[in-house]
């Protein structure tokens, strides 16, 4: 793995891949000693320019060229440099408590959870075996089902599916892969064929599953590389479909007709004292399940913070319905809602 270190015009672009691909372009040594000579020209053109002006006291420019490190040296120039380290690597070891590990041991300070954190949430399994222990403050996880990848690829589907339909008591299923982040590998799948157009694509390791390729619509699946050991199996939860519509000028179309909403709240504090933000509703634009590009990329995916007054009304009376009997759940109240 390399790490480099950006200067601050390679790193105006608008996705990590740009990025990479700057980095790459601005290292290549021809394309750097062009660079370099047409950045001194420039330099030297405006110098005549500005060296009368009173006001003039030269130049604090300085862009060098992007330098590579391995992760060993990266983390050593880290803490000579005595630096906090803000972790914003998505997936991998920057989620799953590799790198957290690595800094500890050298004494570098970081951003974010620590190592068992991070560990335990990147493990779904983990995780919610994690929260199972606060079934008594009326917080509870979903039924599962977890298998072994090898194991399916073996089997046959329609006998997997009658399986797992059985024992999780639905019609619907979602998949995910056990130990991965985000969107990645998570589809919604309604009958056999299904199961086995994914498993197909685990063992076909392709990067990802075209839109409408399962037989509810979809957009893009992305799929994780390499193939999950185990995968999860739990009873799909359909969430009330929310969408802005292009024909009413940009109004939100919400029927009502489910009893889940879903929603991102924030919480920020210390063990004890944690307060919530205001919630953020996130409208799925295709498909029952929100995609990479929603979540993360800029331009995609639309967030309204906080959610309009007729959904939070609806939400705050199921709320209190369902709480009324724990007195341990302290609501918040802002200026728009009170939940």
């Amino acid at each position: 793995m390399s790490f480099f270190i950006l200067s601050y015009s390679v790193v105006l672009r608008h996705t990590a891949e740009e990025v990479l691909a700057a980095c790459l372009e601005a290292v290549e040594p021809v394309r750097a000693l062009f660079t370099s000579l047409l950045q001194k020209q420039v330099m030297e053109d405006l110098m005549d320019g500005f060296k009368n002006q009173s006001w003039f006291a030269g130049f604090d420019i300085t862009d060098e060229l992007p330098r590579k490190y391995s992760l060993k040296e990266w983390i050593k120039h880290a803490k000579e440099a005595q630096a906090t380290v803000f972790i914003a690597v998505h997936g991998g070891i920057g989620e799953d408590g590799t790198l957290q590990g690595l800094l500890e041991d050298e004494g570098v300070s970081y951003t974010g959870p620590g190592v068992l954190a991070s560990r335990t949430c990147m493990d779904k399994v983990m995780t919610s075996q994690a929260l199972s222990n606060l079934s008594e403050f009326g917080i509870h996880t979903i039924s599962k089902d977890v298998k072994r990848t090898e194991d399916i690829m073996h089997e046959t589907f329609p006998n997997v599916w009658d399986e797992l339909i059985k024992k999780l008591q639905c019609l619907t299923l979602c998949v995910k892969p056990a130990k991965d982040g985000c969107s990645t590998g998570v589809a919604r799948l309604c009958s056999s064929e299904d199961l086995a157009v994914y498993v197909q694509a685990l063992k076909d390791c392709i990067p990802r599953i075209p839109p409408n390729t399962l037989s509810k619509t979809h957009g893009m699946i992305e799929m994780p590389n390499p193939t999950p050991e185990f995968l999860i199996f739990e009873p799909f939860v359909e969430t009330d479909e929310i969408i802005v519509s292009s024909k009413a000028k940009q109004q939100l179309s919400w029927k009502g007709r489910r009893r889940w909403v879903e929603m991102t709240v924030g919480v920020i504090g210390k063990r004890g004292s944690m307060h919530s933000l205001s919630p953020s509703l996130t409208v799925k634009e295709s498909g029952d399940i929100l995609s990479l590009e929603e979540k993360f990329q800029g331009g995609t995916g639309i967030n309204l913070t906080p959610p309009p007054p007729t959904i939070m009304r609806f939400v705050y009376s199921f709320f209190w319905d369902i709480i009324s009997t724990w007195s341990r759940i302290k609501p918040y109240e802002t200026e728009h809602f009170t939940l």
